[in-house]
C-alpha cells in the first residue's frame, strides 16, 4: 500500500504543480481569441495586429503580466476604432487592469460583460460616441481608482452607485447628456467632473425646490408652483396698474430712459466692482471710442464679457498653479468656487489703460467657433490680468510634444482639422482687420472634440520683451517683437501646418541645430519625406499620403522669406479645405 500511496501523491502533486501552467495556457489563449473578436468588430488599427503569433502580448497596445501570462493592459487612444463593442470580447478579458480607447469613434452601450474585469482599476473611454444609460457594469468595479467618460452620448440619470466605489479617486463625466440630481455620495468630487450635462446638485448649483431624486417634481411642487403662479400675476397686475397711475405725468421721459437701455447692445461687458454693495455695477456705452464710461477707468474692478463673473477678492484669494510662462506673460489656472478658469498674468505692459481697454474691447467683441474668448479683464497699477474659460485637454504643444499615448491621439485626421480650424479662426481675425501676432501650437487650444481654439490674439502688441526672436514662429522681416501683421501671422500659420506634420518642435531645432522648419524640411529629399520627415504617427497613412504631402507643401509656401508668395488666410483656409476635402 505504501509504494502505491507515494505513486498517488507523486501523481497529484505533479498534476498540482502542473494544473495552473495549463490554466493559464487557455486563459492567454481566451484573452488572444477575445482581443480577436474585439479587431474584428471595431477594426482601426487593430487589423495590424499580427494573428499568427502565438501570444498578443506584442500586438501594439496590448499589454501582459509575465508572472500570470494575462493581458492586463488595453490602450488603444486615437486608433481609429469603430462600431460597437461585442460581449464576450472585452468582458472576456478578465485580468484587465487598464483599459484606454479614448479619442476613437465607438458607439453604442458598453458591454454588460465589462463587470467580469474585477481587477479594472483605470478606465478612460472620453471622446468617443458612446450613448444609452450608464450601465451597471461600470459601477460594479470595485477595483476601480479612475473613470473618465467624458465627450460621449451617455443619457440618463447618474446612479448613486458610484458612490459605493471607495477607491475611486477620479470621475468625469462631463460633456454628455445625463440630467437629474447628482448623488450625494459623488458630491466629493469637483464641479468639473459634472459640466456640460444638465446635471444639479453639488458640487453644482442646487436643485429647485421640489425636484426629487430624480429631477422629477412631485404632485405638491407642481400644485405649489401653479397656486404661486396665480397669485404672482394678480401682483403684478397690481403693481401694473398702480404704477401706471403714479407715472402718468413723466411718460415722456420714461420713454427716453426705455429707448437708451434698448439701445444697449448684449456685448457689453458686465463690470464687477467689489466696493459696491451688491457687487455688481453695469458697464454703460457712452458712444465714445472706447464705447464706454469712464467708470472703467477706475482700475479696481475685473471687466466681464456677457454674463457671469466673480469678484477680484475671489479672484485673489483664490488657489492656483503655473501652468506655463511666455513673452506675453505667465498663465495660471485659477480654482474658483464657479470652477477653474485661466489666468493670464501680463507683464511688461507698454501702452496706456485706454489704448489697452480699447484693444481688449475690440478682442473681446470677437466671436467665431475657433478663437477662444476673453472672458474678462483687469487693469490695475501692478497687475494686469486677463480671465479665460479652462479648456481640460490643454494646448496642442502639450499633446504634439507630450508622451506616446498623448501624441497618438492626433491621427491625421484630426491634425488636418486642426489645421483647418485654426486657419478659419485667422481668417476670420483678419477680416475684422486684426492680427494675431504670437501663432504658435502652445496658443492653440482644444476641446474635448479635439476643436481648435486660437488664444492670446493680439496680445504680442500690449507688450515689451527683451526675449530675442529665437521662437523659430516668427517672419524673419519682423524684428520688434511688438509687431503684428497679416502677412507675418501666414508665415507662423506655415511653420505650424509643418510642425503638425513633422512633430518637429520650431523652437528647439532653431535653438539646438540652428536651422528652421522649412529649411529643414526642403533639405530632405522629397523621395525620403515618409521616412525622414514625417511624424511617425503619420507613417503609415497611405491613403492619405498624398493630402499629407500636398499639405506640407502648402505649409512651405507659407512659411517663404518673401511676404508676397505667402498668400492671405482666407486663400490658405480655401486650399486646405481642397486638400483635405472638408
Amino acid at each position: 500500500m505504501k509504494p502505491f500511496n507515494l505513486l498517488t501523491s507523486f501523481v497529484l502533486l505533479l498534476c498540482f504543480l502542473l494544473l495552473p501552467e495549463f490554466s493559464f495556457s487557455d486563459d492567454i489563449a481566451g484573452d488572444m481569441a477575445a482581443l480577436r473578436s474585439f479587431s474584428s468588430a471595431v477594426r482601426g488599427n487593430t487589423i495590424r495586429w499580427d494573428v499568427s503569433l502565438p501570444t498578443p502580448c506584442n500586438w501594439t497596445g496590448v499589454t501582459c503580466d509575465n508572472v500570470i501570462n494575462r493581458v492586463t493592459d488595453l490602450s488603444l487612444p486615437g486608433d481609429g476604432l469603430s462600431g460597437e463593442i461585442p460581449a464576450n470580447t472585452i468582458g472576456n478579458l478578465t485580468q484587465l487592469r487598464r483599459l484606454s480607447l479614448r479619442g476613437n469613434r465607438l458607439s453604442g452601450g458598453l458591454p454588460q460583460d465589462l463587470e467580469l474585469c474585477t481587477e479594472l482599476r483605470f478606465v478612460y473611454l472620453q471622446n468617443n460616441n458612446f450613448s444609452g444609460d450608464i450601465p451597471a457594469s461600470l459601477y460594479r468595479l470595485r477595483n476601480l481608482i479612475r473613470l473618465d467618460i467624458t465627450g460621449n452620448n451617455f443619457s440618463g440619470f447618474l446612479p448613486p452607485n458610484f458612490g459605493d466605489l471607495r477607491s475611486l479617486t477620479y470621475l468625469n463625466v462631463s460633456m454628455n447628456r445625463l440630467s437629474g440630481r447628482i448623488p450625494d455620495s459623488l458630491a466629493r468630487f469637483p464641479n468639473n467632473s459634472f459640466v456640460g450635462n444638465a446635471l444639479c446638485g453639488a458640487p453644482l448649483n442646487s436643485c429647485e425646490d421640489g425636484s426629487d431624486d430624480d429631477g422629477k417634481l412631485s404632485g405638491g411642487a407642481i400644485a405649489g408652483i401653479v397656486a404661486g403662479a396665480v397669485f404672482g400675476s394678480v401682483l403684478i397686475l397690481g403693481v401694473i396698474f398702480i404704477m401706471l397711475r403714479k407715472f402718468t405725468k413723466t411718460r415722456t421721459s420714461n420713454r427716453a430712459v426705455v429707448q437708451d437701455v434698448a439701445s444697449t447692445t448684449p456685448s457689453t461687458p458686465v463690470k464687477y466692482d467689489y466696493r459696491s454693495p451688491d457687487h455688481i455695477m453695469a458697464g454703460e456705452n457712452t458712444g465714445s471710442d472706447e464705447g464706454y464710461s469712464g467708470r472703467v477707468e477706475s482700475g479696481d474692478d475685473l471687466v466681464f464679457f456677457g454674463e457671469g463673473g466673480f469678484l477680484l477678492d475671489d479672484l485673489l484669494r483664490a488657489s492656483a498653479e503655473v501652468m506655463g510662462k511666455g513673452v506675453v506673460g505667465t498663465t495660471y489656472k485659477a480654482y474658483l468656487r464657479q470652477g477653474e478658469v485661466i489666468v493670464k498674468r501680463l507683464k511688461n505692459v507698454c501702452v496706456s489703460k485706454r489704448e489697452f481697454t480699447k484693444k481688449i474691447v475690440s478682442i473681446g467683441e470677437l466671436y467665431h467657433e475657433n478663437i477662444l474668448p476673453i472672458k474678462g479683464y483687469y487693469f490695475g497699477k501692478e497687475e494686469k490680468l486677463l480671465v479665460f474659460d479652462y479648456m481640460p485637454i490643454g494646448s496642442l504643444y502639450s499633446l504634439l510634444h507630450g508622451n506616446m499615448e498623448e501624441r497618438s491621439q492626433l491621427t491625421w485626421e484630426i491634425r488636418s482639422k486642426i489645421a483647418f480650424e485654426v486657419a478659419s479662426g485667422l481668417e476670420h481675425l483678419h477680416s475684422r482687420n486684426l492680427s494675431h501676432g504670437n501663432i504658435k501650437s502652445n496658443n492653440i487650444l482644444l476641446t474635448y472634440e479635439f476643436q481648435a481654439l486660437v488664444s492670446e490674439s493680439g496680445l504680442i502688441q500690449l507688450v515689451t520683451s527683451s526675449t530675442p526672436n529665437l521662437s523659430g514662429y516668427r517672419a524673419p522681416e519682423l524684428i520688434d517683437t511688438r509687431v503684428a501683421s497679416k502677412d507675418a501671422d501666414v508665415y507662423s500659420f506655415g511653420i505650424l501646418i509643418l510642425e503638425l506634420l513633422t512633430g518637429k518642435d520650431p523652437t528647439v531645432l532653431l535653438n539646438e541645430e540652428g536651422i528652421d522648419v522649412p529649411t529643414w524640411v526642403q533639405s530632405v529629399d522629397e523621395a525620403r519625406w515618409i521616412s525622414d520627415v514625417y511624424d511617425s504617427f503619420l507613417v503609415n497613412n497611405a491613403n492619405n499620403e498624398d493630402k499629407i504631402i500636398k499639405l506640407l507643401h502648402l505649409g512651405i509656401r507659407c512659411a517663404s522669406q518673401v511676404p508676397r508668395r505667402r498668400g492671405s488666410m482666407t486663400e490658405v483656409a480655401k486650399q486646405i479645405k481642397k486638400i483635405c476635402k472638408f
